[in-house]
């Protein structure tokens, strides 16, 4: 089922019901502004406008190559951790960490070498939030339309923040609330994946990231009609390349610029790595809670330990160095069940560990008390969900 399809399909739906009354109830929703059911579908049919996505094969071609020379060439080694969990043949849910405006980028990348393809759905459509291409200028918010262009054009269905983070839930938000999740409802039981960033927005130190429930309910209504598997994966980095900017700015910060652009292209960042959970298939009338609970467990206990996660963890304890290495060694052993390759290939080597420590700190001196805040929160979350 293409998208223009599952537009369709959306806005049949709406019509099946006799009353406005009758649609909100199927969500559990309660309003009480009385209105016709035409004006939720005039509305529905200029929400899934601004939502869905038109892909690319051109543009998602073009991206592929240039993600083959950017992880190539600013971060030193990639590695994708119990790949045969994922199996792109089935329609999966996939649920991941956010530290960076390049994780989609990272994930898809991944996902594309282990088979996923435009052509059948297995290649996934990432929720992507518009303040990705919102700048504030003047005290004034404004649009970048040609960024809004590329995201849906590299198959990115668009969540529009400004009904979503409503404190109260008016007419309006309750619309597009409504139609949002019958769309992705409908591209799961049309056999396309999505890929969605659960925590609603970017780690950092203010901020663990904690799933929300309410991103579940899409998939555990569609798990009626389609066999679909909630798909946990971790990212991990050893310097995310977002990371100075999340610390600094404390909250969300709004938009993407050509400055960040340029300064992914001239980093290094040293190593990452993207690990596959455990995946389950998803049953109808499923608690989103208990979804949200299992998605964090899989997701925050499966971060990568990388040899400057060692040594920064090192730094905070007592002792010589190398004494402090070795304890933060033995720790991180018995919490963390993944290393990288770089750490195993040192064999828990601490003075090796020391000297690559040391040198990687020195290289990005002018990121190291933002490393060493991001270190903290990664080892915090190891530590709550192994």
């Amino acid at each position: 089922m293409n998208i223009d399809e599952i537009a369709g399909k959306t806005l049949a739906e709406l019509w099946k019901h006799e009353r406005v009354d009758d649609v909100l109830k199927v969500w559990g929703w309660k309003t009480k502004k009385k209105r016709g059911l035409e004006e939720l579908i005039n509305n529905a049919i200029g929400y899934i406008a601004m939502i869905k996505p038109r892909p690319s094969k051109t543009m998602l071609s073009m991206a592929a190559s240039l993600c083959d020379f950017y992880f190539e060439h600013r971060f030193s080694s990639f590695e994708r951790i119990d790949t045969h969990q994922y199996d792109p043949k089935k329609t999966s849910f996939i649920v991941a960490n956010h530290y960076s405006h390049i994780d989609e980028i990272a994930i898809g990348y991944a996902l594309v070498q282990l088979g996923a393809n435009l052509d059948d759905g297995s290649f996934p459509s990432t929720i992507a939030g518009n303040n990705l291409f919102q700048k504030i200028e003047d005290g004034v918010m404004h649009t970048k339309r040609y960024r809004e262009f590329l995201m849906k054009k590299l198959n990115a269905t668009i969540l529009h923040r400004e009904f979503i983070d409503a404190e109260k839930l008016s007419k309006d938000s309750l619309d597009y609330n409504f139609t949002w999740n019958l769309f992705i409802k409908n591209m799961l039981i049309g056999r396309q994946s999505v890929l969605n960033f659960a925590g609603g927005s970017r780690m950092r130190p203010d901020y663990c990231g904690d799933f929300l429930p309410a991103a579940f309910n899409a998939p555990i209504d569609a798990s009626g009609q389609q066999h679909i598997l909630l798909m946990p994966v971790n990212i991990s980095y050893e310097t995310s390349p977002d990371m100075e900017e999340l610390r600094h700015k404390g909250t969300r910060a709004n938009g993407i610029t050509m400055r960040q652009i340029m300064e992914y292209w001239q980093r290094n960042y040293g190593e990452f790595a993207i690990t596959f959970g455990q995946p389950i298939s998803i049953e109808p009338g499923t608690n989103p809670i208990e979804l949200k609970r299992y998605a964090e467990k899989q997701v925050y206990s499966n971060f990568t330990i990388f040899p400057a996660d060692v040594y920064c963890a090192a730094l905070s304890l007592d002792g010589s160095m190398e004494c402090k290495v070795g304890k933060a060694l033995d720790s991180l052993s018995v919490k963390a069940p993944n290393f990288s390759r770089s750490l195993s290939q040192m064999k828990g080597d601490r003075k090796a560990i020391m000297e690559y420590g040391d040198a990687y700190l020195q290289r990005h001196f002018h990121m190291v008390d933002a490393i060493m805040e991001f270190n903290r929160l990664k080892m915090k979350l190891i530590s709550k969900y192994q």
